[in-house]
């Protein structure tokens, strides 16, 4: 999966030495991100994916739509 960076300047909170990375991500990373996966797990375009996801034709017999399918939230606006 490619790497995305993401400015966090102007954040406003100390999460300490947690150890922990994050990295806040928009909605066009998500789609960027859904795509790949779309991609690896499925076949398809993000786009095509989310078409399917619209119109009830993605099987959710399969863990390779049900895996792009928790990505869908990353795609849309807060």
């Amino acid at each position: 999966m490619k790497s995305i960076d993401v400015d966090t300047s102007g954040v406003d909170f100390d999460w300490g030495d947690t150890g922990v990375d994050f990295h806040y991500v928009t909605p066009e990373d998500g789609l960027e991100i859904l795509d790949s996966m779309a991609r690896e797990y499925v076949g398809i375009s993000g786009e095509e994916f989310l078409r399917k996801c619209e119109a009830g034709e993605n099987s959710t017999d399969c863990s390779g739509v049900m895996r792009v399918s928790m990505l869908i939230p990353l795609t849309t606006p807060k």
